[in-house]
């Protein structure tokens, strides 16, 4: 959890995106044309959706901070706030 997480965000951090909810996604990317752009968004695992892409034959913008910044949300940069530093959900 990071400290520039508002109540939507504090609603999915028992979301558990990892592995089940990212496999189905990445079988579900479909190409439906030779140079389909695609705008990603996925944390660190963006990267990994983006070569799905690719190799589908599609092109994947990797938008990260960028679509944070779109929202208000500084998390790159020397603006960007100190990581959370309080107990892991489910550890204490």
């Amino acid at each position: 959890m990071r400290k520039l997480d508002d109540g939507y965000e504090r609603r999915l951090h028992d979301v558990a995106f990892w592995p089940e909810f990212f496999d189905d996604l990445r079988t579900r990317i479909a190409v439906r044309e030779p140079g389909e752009v695609f705008l990603v968004g996925a944390g660190v695992l963006g990267k990994e959706l983006c070569l799905r892409i690719k190799e589908l034959g599609g092109i994947a913008l990797d938008m990260g901070s960028s679509l944070d910044r779109m929202v208000g949300k500084i998390t790159r940069g020397p603006r960007r706030p100190e990581p959370y530093t309080g107990p892991t959900p489910g550890r204490g």
